[in-house]
């Protein structure tokens, strides 16, 4: 059984993340975080094979967190996950773009 700790500050990402692993036969959410103070906390007291964690989250960051942890356990294996949006520009701001600009 592959213990797993999920941290992330969407309540949303954290139960589909719980949801999708603990359809494996081999995997158990042992815990869930909402950021790098409740990752420390809880890979304390949790001891998972492996901590599941967002990099940006409010207050203390998941960066943070992993430095926290591999300074007092330098085999905890943690996987890191983000989400970047980026959101192209639109036709209407392209062409706004091209324009030349009044003097």
């Amino acid at each position: 059984m592959i213990r797993t700790l999920i941290v992330d500050d969407d309540p949303f990402v954290r139960m589909s993340l719980q949801t999708i692993l603990e359809a494996q036969d081999d995997v158990e959410v042992c815990a869930l975080g909402a950021d790098g103070d409740e990752a420390v906390e809880l890979f304390e007291r949790e001891r998972p094979d492996v901590l599941l964690m967002d990099i940006q989250m409010p207050g203390s960051d998941g960066l943070g967190a992993a430095e926290r942890i591999l300074g007092a356990h330098k085999h905890a294996r943690i996987v890191f996950l983000t989400c970047l949006l980026y959101t192209s520009p639109s036709p209407r701001d392209r062409q706004k773009s091209r324009m030349p600009s009044s003097a």
